[in-house]
C-alpha cells in the first residue's frame, strides 16, 4: 500500500510533464528524431523503476547496453506491463516494441506509443498483422531495434507460452541478428503490500546474438527452438531465486 502511495504521489507528476512533452515532440517528429522522444522516455522510466523499488540481477547486461549500429529483433517472453520499461531503461539505442492494437486507445498511454513509433498489431485482421511484420522487418534493416513478446500476451501462471507465428515472421523479414531475452519475477516489484516498501529483484539474461542463420537453420521450429532456450532459462532463475 505505501509503495502504491509513493508511487502515485511522486511518480505520475512525472508521467503527465513527460507526456506533455512528447505531445509537443510527436507533432515534430523532424525536429525531435526517434532518440531524443526515447531518451524523454527513458528518463521517465527510471524515475518509475526507481520508485518501486526494483532492482536488477543481469546476465550479459553488455549485449543490450554495449552501443552498436546495426539494427536486431529482441524477442523475450511477458510477465509484466514493466517488462517493456526494463528494456528501455537498460538500452541506450532505441526499442521499438510490437502490441496489440487495443493499447493504442488507452488515454495517456497513447502518447508514449506514439513517440517510440510502436508497432500496433491486429490480431483479428491477418493481412494488417502481415503488413506490420513486414514494417517491423524493414525498421530493423534500417537499424532499428524490435522487440517481440512472442507470447502475445502477458504469462498468467509465470510459464512461457506457446510463441505466436509473427515471431518467425517479423525475423524472416528483418534478416537481421535475433537476441533472446528470458525475464524472471518482473511483477514482484509491484506486489501489493499493506506496509512493507521492500526492494525486490527482476532476474534478466540477454542471450548472446544469434545470427539470421540460425532462423534459417531452424525455419519449420524457430518458434519452438527459441521458446525452449528462454523456458529453459526461467527454469534456471526458479530454481535459483523461487518463483
Amino acid at each position: 500500500m505505501i509503495k502504491w502511495f509513493v508511487i502515485i504521489l511522486l511518480g505520475l507528476p512525472v508521467v503527465l510533464y513527460s507526456a506533455f512533452v512528447l505531445s509537443i515532440m510527436n507533432r515534430n517528429k523532424v525536429k525531435y528524431d526517434l532518440q531524443k522522444r526515447y531518451n524523454v522516455v527513458r528518463r521517465t522510466v527510471k524515475w518509475i523503476n526507481k520508485l518501486t523499488r526494483r532492482r536488477y540481477r543481469f546476465i550479459n547486461k553488455e549485449v543490450i547496453s554495449s552501443p552498436r549500429s546495426h539494427g536486431r529483433v529482441y524477442i523475450s517472453n511477458h510477465l509484466h506491463l514493466f517488462d517493456i520499461m526494463t528494456v528501455i531503461e537498460n538500452s541506450p539505442k532505441p526499442v521499438i516494441c510490437i502490441s496489440k492494437k487495443e493499447n493504442s486507445k488507452v488515454p495517456l498511454l497513447t502518447t508514449y506509443m506514439k513517440a517510440l513509433e510502436v508497432l500496433c498489431i491486429d490480431r483479428e485482421n491477418a493481412r494488417q498483422s502481415l503488413m506490420i511484420c513486414k514494417k517491423a522487418g524493414e525498421m530493423v534493416q534500417q537499424g532499428n531495434d524490435i522487440i517481440i513478446y512472442a507470447e502475445g500476451h502477458r504469462s498468467k501462471d509465470g510459464n512461457v507460452a506457446e510463441f505466436k507465428a509473427a515471431t518467425s515472421a517479423i525475423v524472416q523479414y528483418a534478416k537481421s541478428e535475433i537476441v533472446l531475452i528470458c525475464t524472471h519475477n518482473s511483477s514482484k516489484p509491484l506486489s501489493f503490500r499493506w506496509i512493507t516498501y521492500p526492494r525486490e529483484y527482476v532476474n534478466i539474461k540477454y542471450f548472446e546474438p544469434l545470427p539470421y542463420d540460425f532462423y534459417l537453420q531452424h525455419r519449420k521450429d524457430f518458434a519452438v527452438v527459441t521458446r525452449q532456450l528462454i523456458s529453459d532459462q526461467l527454469d534456471e532463475f526458479k530454481k535459483e531465486y523461487g518463483n
